[in-house]
C-alpha cells in the first residue's frame, strides 16, 4: 500500500456496498478503494472521501463507514475532494429481491433441493443463506433465474430465516476518475419454520 497525491482523473475507484434487509440502526457498510495504476492508495496531501455527507475513514482495506440506507432508486454519492477540487461518482440502489416461495412463516420441507422462487431481475448471480436453531447453511451462486435451491438438510427443525441476495456488479461511466466500478449485494429476508 502506498500514499497518493494524484487527482481524482489518475485514480481508479472501486464502491462495494452490502445492503441488507434487516440492520438495526438503518445504516449499510460502504467501502471505497482507491486504486493508481492497479496499487492501492490511501490518500494524501489532504484529499477526503464522502457518502452522501458521511465521511469515510481509511481502514488500511480502503475508505469505509456505515451510511444511511436508500430506497430502491435512490443515490449513493461518492465524493473525493482534493484541493478544493470535488469528483463524485453515484451507484443507484437497486430493488431487494421478491421472494415468491416460501412466504413468511411457512411450514417449509429440510428437503435436498429445496425450492426457493423469486422474481428474476438478470443479475450476474444470486446466493442464499437458511438459518435455523442450530446453525446455518450457504448454498452455491446460482443463475438469477427466478429459482434456486437449497440442501437444507442439515438444518434442524424450528424457527430460522431464508435470506436470497442479489450480487450486481459494473462499470461507471462520466464519474471523472480515471476508471470506476462498483459491487452491490442488496438481500432480502423471509422468516420461516422448518419441519
Amino acid at each position: 500500500m502506498t500514499s497518493s497525491e494524484a487527482p481524482a482523473v489518475a485514480l481508479e475507484v472501486k464502491i462495494t456496498i452490502v445492503d441488507s434487509d434487516v440492520t438495526a440502526d438503518g445504516k449499510l457498510p460502504l467501502v471505497v478503494q482507491f486504486t493508481e495504476s492497479g496499487t492501492l492508495v490511501e490518500l494524501a496531501g489532504g484529499a477526503t472521501a464522502a457518502c452522501n455527507g458521511v465521511q469515510l475513514s481509511w481502514n488500511g482495506l480502503g475508505y469505509a463507514a456505515r451510511v444511511p440506507q436508500v430506497a430502491a432508486g435512490g443515490q449513493y454519492e461518492v465524493s473525493h475532494l482534493r484541493e478544493g477540487v470535488s469528483t463524485t461518482v453515484v451507484v443507484t440502489a437497486p430493488p431487494r429481491p421478491v421472494i415468491t416461495s416460501p412466504v413468511a412463516q411457512e411450514l417449509v420441507p429440510r428437503s435436498a433441493a429445496l425450492p426457493i422462487s423469486f422474481v428474476a431481475a438478470g443479475a450476474p448471480r444470486v446466493r442464499v443463506l437458511a438459518t435455523a436453531p442450530n446453525g446455518m447453511v450457504r448454498g452455491e451462486p446460482q443463475a438469477d433465474s427466478g429459482l434456486i435451491t437449497l440442501d437444507a438438510r442439515s438444518l434442524s427443525a424450528g424457527a430460522g430465516t431464508l435470506t436470497l441476495t442479489r450480487e450486481l456488479e459494473g462499470k461507471l461511466s462520466g464519474t471523472g476518475f480515471h476508471a470506476a466500478t462498483f459491487a452491490y449485494s442488496v438481500d432480502r429476508q423471509v422468516p420461516v419454520v422448518w419441519q
